[in-house]
């Protein structure tokens, strides 16, 4: 610090946080010199309790610490770095603002680009600083963060807090009570319409979100308001058109890439649907090889249903990336990817897929069921019906509380011409599922 003067002053609000707030300071950060400064520069240079500054190595420590006793009724300042153990700790903010819905986030970053910094605050984080920043910057932005809020900021948190526990027509006062004290005001108008929706009015919710993203052409919490309720309302073309303008001003928030891909997928789009997930695999591979395959597989279940050959060119992408050989975790993929394939009517090479899947899961009963679905449907009847005298063998019990694995059975003892068996377990699935017409239709057929 520069100064005692300086450093009383920015000890004040720090204080104050402490004592108004029962706050606690705690820094999670796999830099062990930043931890040991950041607890130099709080016990020692401002003398806070030893009790109220923590320190973590990484999230899991972080969250054993915060579930003891003693945080029950704190409230956290996070200082947390942006990168933890080479990977995004964006998770680790949503997962800490989920389980401590008071806590304040402060985010150590080496870039600070609007891209970055958008991102960031749109995850649910306060503020930030720069990496290599000096005690002074780092404290000043801890009594930012910190500072409490004036009047205007008091109602719209008690607003929040009360739409957040179900209290929407209270919300609803408290919001029109703070847009007398700041007309226009972009924030009020979001919790007002939040607490609109939450009384069952859309349209006039949809009026709130409409012009608080007027008022702030930059805040996206009005566009991602919008973009939930034309969801709920089923409105497309509204919501494409939300989830665009949100793409272009937060481009680095992967989820939405994969999320507006998957919408274009869906009203026919194809090409604009496959930069969309070709740019969130991207964004990945430059931010986060960690979340790569995550993201790979969101885009492939997200185009299962409507598009089955896009889906297999992503599952296909996370197989390959097995370097180091399949493991057990790779099954579901595999399943996946079977299912893919069936879908394009490629029995035998999903057959192919479910059996490279069995080099390391041997035992597996689904995978071995998969085989004798698909073999069934490419017609080799007899061989799919003993791979599942194999499965039944070893599990007399199998899809006994399933209606669509009992037809698919029902349908495998068709196709090998054992008519008895196969009456059996679709009369089985329609017990279970009164509505099931493709068992009702088979059934009737034999």
């Amino acid at each position: 610090m520069n100064g005692e003067a300086a450093l009383r002053r920015l000890r004040k609000p720090l204080v104050e946080f402490l004592d108004l707030d029962r706050g606690v300071f705690f820094a999670v950060s796999d830099d062990a010199a930043f931890l040991a400064g950041f607890e130099d520069l709080l016990l020692k240079g401002l003398l806070l309790p030893r009790e109220r500054v923590r320190t973590a190595r990484d999230g899991a420590d972080f969250f054993r610490q915060v579930r003891l006793p003693f945080f029950a009724d704190k409230r956290l300042l996070l200082v947390v770095e942006r990168r933890l153990a080479g990977s995004d700790a964006r998770e680790l903010v949503r997962q800490a603002r989920a389980f401590l819905d008071t806590c304040r986030v402060l985010v150590r970053t080496a870039r600070v680009d609007r891209e970055v910094l958008t991102l960031l605050h749109e995850e649910g984080v306060d503020n930030f600083v720069a990496q290599g920043a000096g005690d002074a910057a780092l404290l000043e932005k801890m009594a930012a963060t910190v500072r409490p809020a004036g009047k205007l900021g008091q109602i719209l948190d008690q607003a929040r807090s009360l739409a957040g526990r179900g209290r929407h027509e209270e919300a609803l006062r408290l919001a029109d009570k703070a847009l007398e004290l700041k007309p226009g005001s972009a924030t009020a108008l979001v919790l007002r319409g939040d607490a609109l929706r939450g009384l069952a009015r859309p349209e006039e919710a949809r009026e709130a979100y409409v012009a608080a993203a007027g008022a702030a052409p930059m805040f996206l919490e009005p566009l991602k308001r919008l973009a939930e309720l034309y969801r709920e309302q089923g409105d497309r073309p509204r919501r494409l058109e939300c989830l665009a303008r949100l793409d272009a001003l937060s481009p680095m928030n992967v989820r939405r890439k994969v999320e507006l891909g998957a919408l274009l997928l869906a009203t026919g789009e194809r090409e604009r649907a496959v930069e969309c997930f070709d740019a969130a695999v991207a964004r990945v591979t430059e931010e986060a090889m960690g979340l790569i395959e995550e993201v790979r597989l969101s885009i492939a279940d997200a185009c299962l249903e409507r598009d089955p050959a896009l889906a297999e060119r992503y599952y296909r992408s996370v197989i390959e990336a097995r370097k180091e050989g399949f493991r057990r975790s790779d099954v579901a993929v595999f399943n996946r990817l079977g299912l893919a394939l069936r879908r394009q009517g490629h029995w035998a090479e999903a057959v192919a897929e479910y059996k490279k899947a069995l080099q390391v899961a041997p035992g597996d009963e689904n995978l071995h069921f998969n085989v004798a679905v698909a073999l069934a449907e490419g017609g080799e009847g007899a061989s799919a019906a003993a791979t599942l005298d194999w499965v039944l063998a070893k599990n007399p019990g199998f899809g006994q509380d399933s209606d669509a694995l009992s037809y698919q059975m029902g349908a495998i003892l068709v196709a090998a011409g054992r008519p008895a068996e196969a009456r059996a377990r679709l009369e089985h699935a329609l017990a279970l599922s009164p509505g099931h017409e493709a068992a009702r239709t088979l059934l009737g057929a034999l």
